[in-house]
C-alpha cells in the first residue's frame, strides 16, 4: 500500500515526492495525502528489528492537526462534496447548505 501512495505522488518526505525506494533518516518528516486529510510524521529513530503495530509510536511523533470542521463532517458523512452521477444541479437548499458549512470554517 506504501509503494502504491508513494507511486501515486500522496507521499512526501520533507517537502520532495518520495519514491517507494526512498530510505527514511531520522528526523525527517514525513507528509501523506488520504483524499481531503493529510497525515504529518516526524521520524525519531528505528527499531533495532521489526516490532508490533502498537509500538510504533515510540519510533516517530505524530504532528497531524486537528481535523476542520468541513473535513470532520465529511468523513462523518453529513456533507456530500460529490453528488450521484445523473442527479443533476444542487438546489438551491443545497448550496445554502454548503455556504453554511463553509462560512463556519
Amino acid at each position: 500500500m506504501a509503494a502504491a501512495a508513494c507511486r501515486q505522488g500522496r507521499v512526501k518526505v520533507d517537502e520532495v515526492t518520495a519514491k517507494p525506494a526512498r530510505e527514511l533518516h531520522p528526523g525527517e518528516t514525513v507528509v501523506l495525502r488520504d483524499g481531503p486529510d493529510q497525515r504529518i510524521v516526524v521520524v525519531r529513530d528505528f527499531p533495532d528489528s521489526r516490532v508490533g503495530a502498537k509500538l510504533v509510536p515510540d519510533f516517530c511523533d505524530d504532528r497531524t492537526p486537528p481535523k476542520s470542521k468541513p473535513a470532520e463532517q465529511m468523513a462523518s458523512g453529513d456533507i456530500v462534496w460529490a453528488r450521484e452521477r445523473g442527479a443533476g444541479r444542487p438546489t438551491k437548499r443545497d448550496r445554502r447548505k454548503l455556504w453554511d458549512i463553509l462560512d463556519s470554517s
